[in-house]
């Protein structure tokens, strides 16, 4: 292959690639996340409590005493508001007979999150979906009440995703699947119910 066409193959390949990229999120997007923020503000209010006992000779600058001690005092408040918010959806614990997927999810209002501890292993063509069944394994699936709100955004951590729903049917919403289209298998399922 001559230099000419490995560079026009190369180039290709990275404007492939670009164009089918998933989207990056930022923190301010993650933070929207309740389940996320929850876990991000308690590890950071960890983290400057630790900072405070274990770095003597950083703690002594005042300005920076004074800093940690704001950014602790702001994550406690900001967790507690995440836990507060959690406490208005509806939760669940993604359950997998073979081990497909494990994590929390928790929908609320329009919207629905994976938390930080979200992981699955990649299949073919796997969806999320919502649905009136307590057990989706105990019927054909997907059901007629069966809600897909697209592929899967991210194997591993945090997503969220749009429930274009009516507050009606949204009330009566009972579970999350992850569904292989491809395959026609179930590899999760969580439960959601109110706290």
């Amino acid at each position: 292959m001559t230099h000419s066409r490995l560079f026009i193959s190369a180039a290709g390949l990275l404007l492939l690639t670009a164009c089918t990229a998933p989207k990056s999120t930022d923190l301010t997007d993650l933070l929207k996340n309740p389940l996320y923020a929850e876990q991000y503000y308690d590890a950071q209010v960890e983290h400057m409590v630790d900072l405070l006992i274990n770095s003597g000779a950083l703690v002594k600058d005042n300005a920076v005493k004074s800093a940690i001690d704001n950014t602790r005092l702001e994550g406690v408040k900001l967790a507690r508001v995440a836990t507060d918010l959690q406490a208005t959806g509806k939760m669940g614990g993604i359950m997998s007979d073979t081990a497909e997927a494990i994590g929390e999810i928790l929908l609320l209002g329009n919207k629905l999150y994976t938390g930080p501890d979200f992981q699955m292993r990649p299949s073919i063509d796997t969806h999320v979906y919502l649905s009136t069944a307590q057990d989706p394994r105990d019927g054909t699936f997907p059901d007629d009440t069966a809600v897909d709100l697209g592929p899967v955004r991210s194997s591993f951590g945090a997503s969220t995703y749009d429930v274009s729903v009516s507050e009606e049917e949204m009330a009566t919403l009972r579970s999350f699947i992850l569904y292989d289209k491809a395959m026609k298998r179930i590899l999760g399922f969580a439960q959601v119910q109110s706290r």
